[in-house]
């Protein structure tokens, strides 16, 4: 498991910025294996976004200890504790993250249909 996959204490959240951001970008009826392989896709880019933005805010001395952490493929649980204890107002990065991403989906949909049409 990677490092990404162990922030999936954020799990209903990400999923649901992943569906509202299928449709809105004007996805929604998509064939369902296509559906499912975009949702995928963007749950692996979701988790990335959040890791980054958490890693962001720790200080030197955190980041050498979650490398330590990587190291040695701590549980999920601990890499959760981790992030509890060393980033205050954690939800609010994540939700930044998730925000940043679902923007990007709609307009990167938005200038492909653009560019389909010309």
């Amino acid at each position: 498991m990677n490092s990404s996959q162990k922030l999936s204490q954020f799990g209903n959240p990400v999923r649901a910025c992943v569906e509202r951001a299928l449709a809105d970008a004007g996805f929604a009826h998509l064939p369902f294996a296509d559906r499912a392989d975009a949702a995928a896709a963007l749950t692996a880019e979701a988790y990335n976004r959040i890791g980054l933005e958490l890693l962001a805010h720790l200080d030197d001395l955190s980041l050498a200890e979650y490398r330590r952490l990587v190291e040695v493929d701590a549980s999920e649980d601990e890499v959760a504790a981790f992030f509890r204890i060393r980033v205050p107002n954690l939800e609010a990065h994540a939700e930044k993250a998730l925000a940043g991403l679902s923007s990007e989906v709609v307009r990167a949909a938005e200038e492909a249909r653009r560019a389909a049409a010309l």
